[in-house]
Parts: structure tokens; sequence; C-alpha cells
């Protein structure tokens, strides 16, 4: 858990536990209170839970954009990281970020992963993005200003090195090339 996330959960357990101390004491217990009391507990532990899950999603963009696009420029960060938001918001995957960085399937019993680096076991999946990292400020950047990116179109779904050269490329449309990155939607 963050320095944040960690604060987050002490401020909630704080506002709780003073709250009930409050109704037992002071109030005596009134039933009227003791029912906001609960609406603010579980409130507060939904705050907690979504916080939680802003997060993990802010991790999985993080190391997606690290092992991607690591030592890139912030524009190419940048364009990996809205490729990956377009295909949360695309319903040809999956709806969170974790998700569409995690996706897997097999092809002729071999396994696949939509990102390369999530099949290659030389690399930590549990890896953690500090706070302070450039790749996970980018990415809470990315998370936030989604609608207002233009790094690529918001039809962008593929990207590949440009020392590849993978055959579901000529199916697909360039829309740019940045960095060590090739981009591409479906065309039109």
């Amino acid at each position: 858990m963050t320095v944040f996330a960690k604060f987050i959960s002490l401020v909630v357990l704080l506002v709780i536990t003073a709250t009930a101390s409050i109704e037992h004491n002071v109030l005596g217990g009134n039933p009227e209170i003791t029912v906001h009391t609960r609406l603010a507990h579980i409130q507060a532990t939904e705050e907690m839970a979504r916080q939680q899950r802003l997060f993990k999603e802010i991790d999985c963009l993080a190391r997606n954009i690290y092992y991607e696009a690591r030592g890139e420029s912030p524009e190419g960060q940048l364009a990996v990281a809205q490729v990956t938001l377009n295909r949360v918001e695309s319903n040809m995957f999956p709806n969170t970020i974790c998700g569409v960085v995690n996706e897997r399937y097999m092809v002729r019993n071999k396994e696949v992963c939509q990102f390369s680096w999530r099949c290659e076991y030389n690399t930590n999946p549990k890896l953690k993005i500090s706070e302070s990292n450039p790749v996970f400020l980018i990415a809470w950047q990315a998370i936030r200003d989604y609608h207002k990116l233009t790094v690529v179109t918001h039809d962008t779904y593929w990207f590949h090195a440009t020392y590849v050269k993978p055959r579901w490329r000529k199916s697909k449309e360039l829309v740019a090339k940045i960095d060590y990155h090739i981009f591409y939607r479906l065309p039109n």
C-alpha cells in the first residue's frame, strides 16, 4: 500500500473511531445517530475501496509504461498509456486497466499476451513503481487527462516496437511513429 493510501486509510479509521466514541460517550447511543454513524462508516469504507482500486489501476498502467516504454520521451510514454486507456474505453478489450494490461489468450497452444512483457518471465509483474517515479506521474496524468490526450488518436489500439514486424500490422492503419514504437488503428 502506498504512503498516500495508508494516509487515507488512517484518516478513515480516525473518523470512524471518533464518530463511534462520540456516539457512545456523548450521545448515549441514540439510535438515529447510530444509523448516521453506520452510514458514515459505510461511505468511508466505500471511498477507501474506490481509492485502493484507483491506485491498483495506476500501478498497472505505470508498470505497462515502464516495461513498454521506459527510456523513451514523455510523449512516447504517454502514447503507450493512451493506447492502454483507449482499450479500456473500447468494447473490444477488458474494461479495466489491469484487465487490459494482463489480457492473454491461447493461439495454437501458445500463450499470447497483449503486451509482450506480461509473457516474458524475466519481468517482474509485481514491480511497484513509486509515486515519485516519472512513470507513475505519467500514468496518473494519462488517467486524469485521458479525454484531453492527443498524442495518438482515441481509436489507436495497437503498437509495436520499431525493431519487430508483426503480421497483424498489415491489417491496420498506421497512425504515428513515436520514439521506438509504431502505433495503429483499424482501417477506415
